[in-house]
C-alpha cells in the first residue's frame, strides 16, 4: 500500500474523526509515514485520551443502566 492509498484508507475508515479534524486544514498531519518522534507521541497520547474518555463514558452509562434496572426490580 502506498502512502497515499493508506492515507485515503485511514480517512475513510475514520470518517467521523476526519470530520472533527477537518478544521485543522492540515491533512498532512495524518500522514503517519513522516511523523517526528514528538508528533508520534502527541498522536498516541491523543488516541489514548480518546480511548480513556470513551471507556469512562461507557462505564458511567453502564452504571446508570444498572441503577435503573435495579430500581425497576424493587
Amino acid at each position: 500500500m502506498t502512502s497515499n492509498v493508506a492515507k485515503k484508507h485511514f480517512l475513510y475508515m475514520f470518517e467521523p474523526l476526519n470530520c472533527l479534524l477537518v478544521h485543522l486544514n492540515d491533512i498532512e498531519m495524518l500522514d503517519f509515514t513522516n511523523l517526528s518522534r514528538r508528533q508520534a507521541r502527541y498522536w498516541v497520547n491523543f488516541l489514548y485520551f480518546i480511548l480513556a474518555a470513551v471507556t469512562w463514558i461507557l462505564v458511567i452509562l453502564a452504571g446508570i443502566c444498572q441503577a435503573q434496572r435495579s430500581s425497576n426490580n424493587d
